[in-house]
């Protein structure tokens, strides 16, 4: 039975002492498949504000809110117009 214990405790030292080759990692190389320009962006638009001494009825606030939803479709059409811009450069 000693035999065996000492067989087995040998053939397990051996088998952890031997040493391990970790391989060369594979470094692999990408072709570039698309090109994309940068398509125009839209501009800044600059909301105005609401006057708050004045009721949100009044001629003056009225304007401001006709004026800032303007601005807005044109803020949402130039996005549109930047996202048609990369969809065309994607096909």
């Amino acid at each position: 039975m000693r035999q065996v214990i000492l067989l087995l405790s040998c053939l397990i030292l051996f088998s952890c002492a031997r040493r391990v080759e970790i391989p060369e990692p594979q470094v692999e190389i990408i072709e570039t498949v698309a090109v994309y320009k940068k398509c125009p962006g839209p501009g800044v638009y600059k909301f105005r504000r609401l006057d708050p001494e004045q009721h949100l009825g009044s001629p003056h606030n009225v304007k401001v809110l006709t004026d800032n939803v303007i601005n807005q479709e044109r803020k949402i059409q130039a996005l549109e117009a930047t996202i048609r811009c990369y969809e065309a450069q994607g096909e």
